[in-house]
């Protein structure tokens, strides 16, 4: 099991499951750190490859 915000390895004592209900749908149930993380960087933008 992994956490869904920092993409480390959790185990099961760490672990704290989330339900995100959806207006229109079924929802999802995520899986976080028991202590806040810091989430892992996303890229947002495309790399320059200097063309």
């Amino acid at each position: 099991m992994y956490c869904q915000r920092c993409d480390k390895p959790l185990k099961d004592d760490e672990a704290e499951t989330i339900d995100n209900g959806g207006a229109t749908g079924a929802g999802s149930t995520i899986t976080v750190c028991r202590i806040p993380c810091r989430p892992t960087p996303r890229q947002t933008y495309p790399v320059d490859l200097g063309r």
